[in-house]
């Protein structure tokens, strides 16, 4: 089985000068030619280094204080193996849509199963040029090799040889020219193989295996029979993830919210072709803004959730909302990593437009709603609910447009007076019984804050039509009203100040207005509302 190794040898630092403006380069007073090197604080030495550093002499390997003496102005970032590891998943997600089987090799490898597709690309030409172009909007440094060893294969690649052929005489000449130094064995293993002469593995391949046995360990072994392709390697195969989550690591601290949106930008637009790729939207978002302390460690400072009142997949309407919201916050410290987090996603069933409603604005209206939202806070824009009660004052209530636990908004909201307006005149047919049920439920289109007294006089046109509180709202209403003081319960259903009992009538004042009556058991009479 033809195998395809891709092997990153700088990959985190290649993201990070991926991640970072130039702006905020300029603001920190570096050039675009700084010197950056990785440093793995475990051996104490340089991992990873970028074109500068190495101009200045500066090699893979060295230790930090060699590095230090050979140039002051020297950015240091330390090697994370979690940050690198969540990069090459981020990679494998994105080439998973054009190639099956991805063997993941932590902590920066992957390893592409090439005999499968080779049916559908015809040739491995055409597959290398889809792999490349996935990976050329990353720009990172790459080296990819073939083999029908799948541990050859990544010999190669990390030994810096890039080959890409089926000959598998090519493979073999090329393998057999690498030094023992750079098989993936111990060094005790390459010490015992030095002294006995042993510097490439094709005179370490001329030896028998006998001979061989008596003076390596079975795991020296193992790996040698690999790279034949005699056994086959245990691989950890990429699943797809159900959710979303990508983080991007900062090369310099960030205090300004204006420069902080351009590695929020390259995040939105991962999650745009994730979406894409599924016909996916979402309603919410999740930022987490993490500091670095020790020199090492994140640590989290601050969490962004926004949200949309409509299903959104494209990057620019995201980004519209996430400057909103920072701008209307101040960070708490200095931010070195934005995670970008959506767990939740829905089918993008797309929107349903009346094509005789006319020319209409850019914005739809949740779209405004959504821009209002992020803007003034969500408890700031709110909308007209209908409210599961018989009484006239508790019948509707104020929400907030975009309810942030469920994240969800009736689709359907510019489509409700429609729909009543049907019902209605469904209703009044020529059934007289059921114009009769109708007058009996008369509602007045306008009501009053609070009931205000009845000084004038009127004319009963229908009525009476007693609503009283439930005796189980009565209960309650006795045992919560001091301690909830007349707000929302755990139902999110608002308290009556008291247990009432009122006869409601339709009358018609001195003035002409018909008007919505009530009288109560005091014989005290209340107008509560106007009828258009």
């Amino acid at each position: 089985m033809l195998w395809l190794y891709i092997d990153f040898p700088s990959l985190q630092l290649d993201c990070l000068q991926g991640d970072t403006p130039v702006s905020t380069v300029t603001e920190r007073n570096y050039s675009n030619d700084q010197a950056i090197v990785i440093v793995d604080s475990k051996k104490n030495c340089i991992v990873q280094l970028n074109e500068s550093a190495r101009a200045k002499g500066i090699q893979q390997g060295m230790g930090l204080g060699m590095a230090v003496s050979l140039t002051h102005e020297l950015c240091v970032v330390p090697y994370q193996m979690a940050e690198e590891e969540a990069y090459l998943l981020t990679l494998a997600e994105q080439l998973y849509s054009v190639t099956a089987s991805i063997a993941l090799f932590p902590p920066h490898g992957l390893a592409l199963k090439v005999g499968d597709m080779l049916q559908l690309y015809q040739h491995l030409t055409a597959y290398i040029k889809t792999i490349n172009t996935v990976l050329s909007s990353f720009n990172l440094k790459t080296n990819l090799a073939c083999d029908y060893s799948v541990m050859s294969a990544q010999l190669l690649a990390c030994a810096g040889v890039n080959l890409i052929t089926t000959d598998q005489n090519i493979m073999s000449k090329k393998s057999a020219c690498l030094s023992i130094e750079q098989l993936f064995i111990t060094d005790k293993a390459k010490n015992s193989l030095a002294r006995l002469g042993i510097k490439t593995l094709a005179q370490l391949q001329a030896l028998p295996v006998k001979e061989l046995t008596k003076r390596l360990d079975s795991t020296t072994m193992e790996y040698l029979a690999q790279l034949k392709g005699q056994t086959d390697k245990s691989l950890q195969f990429y699943q797809p993830k159900h959710l979303f989550e990508h983080s991007v690591e900062l090369l310099y601290e960030m205090i300004n919210l204006d420069l902080l949106l351009q590695p929020i930008k390259q995040l939105l637009a991962l999650l745009e072709v994730f979406l894409l790729r599924r016909d996916y939207v979402c309603l919410q978002l999740e930022f987490h803004l993490y500091h670095r302390i020790d020199g090492i460690s994140h640590v989290l400072q601050q969490s962004l959730v926004i949200n949309s009142a409509t299903g959104e997949y494209l990057s620019a309407q995201w980004l519209k909302l996430v400057s909103l919201k920072l701008s209307s916050i101040k960070l708490l410290a200095p931010i070195t990593k934005v995670n970008l987090l959506v767990q939740h996603f829905q089918s993008n069933t797309g929107e349903i437009n009346d094509i005789f409603l006319g020319k209409r604005g850019q914005l739809s209206f949740a779209q405004l709603a959504s821009l209002l939202a992020n803007k003034l806070g969500n408890e700031k824009v709110l909308r007209l609910q209908q409210g599961n009660d018989h009484r006239a004052e508790l019948a509707s209530c104020y929400r907030p447009f975009i309810n942030c636990s469920t994240n969800k908004v009736d689709r359907n909201n510019n489509n409700t007076g429609k729909t009543i307006s049907k019902k209605i005149d469904a209703r009044h047919t020529d059934s007289s019984a059921t114009y009769s049920v109708d007058k009996q439920l008369l509602r007045p289109s306008f009501i009053l804050a609070e009931p205000e007294l009845l000084l004038s006089n009127i004319r009963v046109l229908h009525g009476p039509e007693r609503i009283s509180t439930a005796w189980w709202e009565q209960s309650k209403d006795k045992a919560t009203i001091q301690s909830f003081n007349g707000e929302a319960t755990d139902g999110n259903e608002p308290i009556a100040e008291h247990g009432y009992q009122r006869d409601y009538f339709v009358a018609k004042n001195t003035q002409g207005q018909c008007c919505w009556v009530y009288r109560e058991l005091n014989n005290q009479w209340y107008i509560h509302g106007y009828f258009s």
